[in-house]
């Protein structure tokens, strides 16, 4: 029965840390730890218990020294336990160096195992860290494009920056710290109990007092200060990214000042939330020091006055020796509060967006991209009473019937808010009807979206390049082919100056391809396109920063795929359309007519008119 009962309280023990943490993490937060990752803080759990127990041998040492010292008999407490293991005859000076070997091999032991548990500790929750933000990433970039642009860029790298920080960094280390020393600090108290119970009982309850006192006060700034943070450091983001992203204009204006002027305000309240956070922190190793002193001083009264001058030394020295690791791990586990209460806003903000962009997608299967295309897909596309309307707002498109033969360009144009992204969002994917269905080869593109998307190659209005090489940019994340790649950028009528650069394809484009022209980012979006060999190319309105003679030569290369590659393209120049097989012309989101070029202008007035105007909005 004892042995049971040693076991539970050792169960106990080792349970204490997964328990703290489970009792400060919000409703959730389990999805954050796979069951490797349970397993580990059981390990580290195993480690503080293993810690704990070495620093209160290490100070129960002192207990038979300081009976030695003070010629207690060797028959009486901690003194005679240890006369018995090493037998009773030997000299007390032996007992003395034997117990001195004790307590420095405990000690140094202990010191040894913390360095190397903390060096594993923090590379666990390093790599847990990682794992964290990666799904984030992952979660974020297949979550559907409506709910991933109701996020800014701000809220999602403070998400994947500060708020996972704060989760392992605080949160979850400040738990595991602060059980640790809650375990030492138990451990130290039983000690002083089973020296001396009645001045101990008063030292535990005045330590308590102190230490419920000391979190009351600190606990509240260091949730603000946690609040605060994630606040500004959003705000700082923004700050940046509005700056770095409308430098031309901002220095042909000259207003830098403004714009600094909102970062610096940003990182000053930032600055002064992490240094609450740092006071915090900190403010109760001074006051614990302070709390100390008085503490010795009361219980050198009580002893004295209780126990006598021999006796009260003993339990002095040993309540000086155990208060002196007391304290420190006390003030580390009020830290390692402090941390808790700072780091839970950030948890709370990966706790929400793992369970609503990550765990809806986690466990999908996700093709390569050399996994053998579906044929079926290179068919007729045909939209059926197509509707659409974002949620809480009034209808964008209503009763879209459009069919697009295989091989064939289609047009879409009309006047700015007329629906034309939309639309192109619907065929892309991106946004799923309200109404109606779109089909290819009568098969609609919802039910294998992930199959439909990868025939798909797409050059948008304004091509993000990448701060990396010139191939790298074409490939865009795909396996690379310079053969592959020359060819796209003969297509996109980019090889002669691709050539001629020193560096040809290893070229650095730069930031958001400050080395290259619009036309030429245009035209490298294209090639990007027709890198993935699609049956479908769509150009949201793509040869708009061209110049006429490269919209041309666009042109010529988009004409040589027609048969081969159905093309959907959204434009405001005549001379993108002119030769289209079909176009559609949208008015306030409805069909005001299809045909070709003449047909359409012959059908509809306000097509005729932006004809007779020479242009297309």
């Amino acid at each position: 029965m004892a042995a049971c009962t040693a076991m539970d309280g050792r169960a106990m023990k080792v349970a204490m840390p997964v328990t703290l943490l489970r009792r400060v993490l919000p409703p959730g937060s389990g999805v954050l730890f796979s069951e490797g990752t349970r397993w580990r803080l059981v390990l580290a759990a195993a480690g503080a218990v293993l810690v704990a127990m070495l620093d209160m041998l290490g100070v129960a040492a002192l207990l038979p020294l300081m009976q030695i010292l003070t010629d207690r008999p060797r028959s009486e407490g901690a003194l005679g336990v240890v006369v018995a293991v090493v037998g009773e005859n030997r000299s007390d000076q032996w007992v003395a160096v034997f117990v001195s070997l004790v307590m420095v091999g405990a000690f140094v032991l202990k010191g040894v195992l913390t360095i190397c548990f903390r060096w594993w500790q923090l590379g666990f929750l390093a790599k847990e860290q990682v794992r964290t933000s990666s799904r984030l990433m992952r979660g974020y970039l297949a979550a559907p494009y409506e709910k991933f642009t109701q996020r800014t860029t701000a809220e999602l790298l403070r998400t994947m920056g500060d708020a996972v920080g704060q989760t392992y960094g605080q949160v979850v280390l400040g738990s595991l710290s602060a059980a640790t020393e809650a375990l030492t600090i138990l451990a130290m108290v039983g000690l002083l109990l089973l020296t001396s119970p009645g001045p101990a009982a008063l030292a535990v309850a005045y330590f308590a007092v102190s230490a419920f006192w000391l979190s009351r006060v600190v606990k509240r700034h260091a949730a603000e200060a946690g609040e605060q943070v994630l606040q500004e450091s959003t705000v700082a983001f923004r700050a940046v990214l509005h700056s770095m992203g409308g430098a031309k204009e901002i220095m042909v204006r000259r207003n830098a000042e403004t714009f600094v002027g909102h970062y610096a305000e940003a990182q000053t309240r930032l600055a002064s939330a992490k240094r609450r956070f740092a006071f915090t922190g900190e403010f109760p190793k001074y006051a614990l020091e302070i709390i100390f002193v008085v503490g010795v001083a009361l219980m050198t009264i009580a002893t004295f006055s209780v126990e006598g001058p021999q006796d009260g030394l003993t339990t002095l020295a040993v309540f000086v020796a155990a208060g002196t690791r007391v304290i420190p791990c006390l003030s580390r586990l009020m830290a390692g509060l402090v941390a808790v209460r700072f780091g839970l806003p950030g948890l709370r903000l990966v706790v929400d967006d793992v369970h609503h962009y990550v765990l809806p997608h986690e466990g999908e299967r996700r093709s390569s991209p050399l996994d053998p295309r579906d044929g079926t897909w290179a068919a007729d596309i045909e939209l059926h009473d197509v509707g659409f309307a974002y949620e809480g707002a009034d209808q964008v498109l209503s009763g879209i019937n459009v069919r697009v033969p295989r091989g064939t360009t289609l047009a879409i144009v009309g006047a700015s808010g007329a629906g034309k992204t939309t639309l192109v969002d619907l065929l892309l994917g991106l946004l799923a009807p309200t109404s109606g269905r779109i089909t290819v080869g009568g098969r609609d593109i919802r039910e294998d979206l992930e199959g439909w998307q990868r025939q798909i190659g797409l050059v948008p209005q304004l091509v993000y390049i990448i701060e990396d090489t010139l191939r790298n940019n074409v490939i865009f994340g795909m396996p690379a082919d310079d053969d592959r790649v020359w060819d796209c950028l003969r297509q996109a009528h980019l090889e002669e100056f691709v050539r001629s650069l020193p560096d040809g394809l290893d070229t650095e484009l730069g930031d958001r391809g400050s080395r290259i022209s619009g036309g030429q980012a245009q035209r490298l979006g294209i090639a990007r396109a027709l890198y993935l060999r699609p049956s479908v190319i769509v150009l949201d309105e793509a040869t708009s920063a061209l110049d006429n003679e490269t919209e041309r030569s666009v042109s010529e290369a988009m004409a040589s795929l027609h048969g081969e590659v159905t093309l959907v393209v959204v434009a405001h120049r005549l001379s993108t359309v002119r030769h289209a097989d079909k176009i559609v012309m949208l008015v306030d989101g409805e069909v005001d007519g299809v045909g070709t070029f003449d047909e359409l202008k012959a059908a509809s007035s306000r097509f005729a008119r932006l004809v007779e105007l020479g242009r297309l909005e």
